[in-house]
C-alpha cells in the first residue's frame, strides 16, 4: 500500500486547485491536496499541514485560539487530543 506519514493539521484555508506543472505528493481525508511540490523545476515544496507545529505549541496556542474564534467545538478538541494521543504525540 502507499506510505503514511502522520502530520498535525489544522486547515482554516487551503489550496482546492494546483498550479500548472505541479506534482500531488500526498493527500489526507480533509485536504485533497496536502502535500505537492510545484514550480518551473518543481523545487517548491508546498505542505498544507504543519510540520512545524509540534503538541506542545498546538495545544497550548492553537487549540486556544480555534476555540475561541468557534473553529472547534470542546467536542471536537477532545476527539483531536485523543488523535494525538493515539499517534504517540
Amino acid at each position: 500500500g502507499p506510505a503514511s506519514l502522520r502530520l498535525l493539521q489544522s486547515h482554516g484555508e487551503q489550496v482546492l486547485r494546483m498550479p500548472a506543472g505541479s506534482l500531488l505528493l500526498g493527500c489526507s481525508p480533509t485536504a485533497r491536496h496536502e502535500l505537492f511540490v510545484c514550480g518551473r523545476h518543481r523545487n517548491a515544496l508546498c505542505c498544507q499541514a504543519h510540520p512545524e507545529f509540534d503538541v506542545a505549541l498546538l495545544r497550548e496556542r492553537i487549540e486556544p485560539a480555534l476555540r475561541d474564534k468557534g473553529r472547534m467545538t470542546p467536542l471536537e478538541l477532545q476527539a483531536s487530543a485523543a488523535g494525538m494521543a493515539a499517534g504517540g504525540a
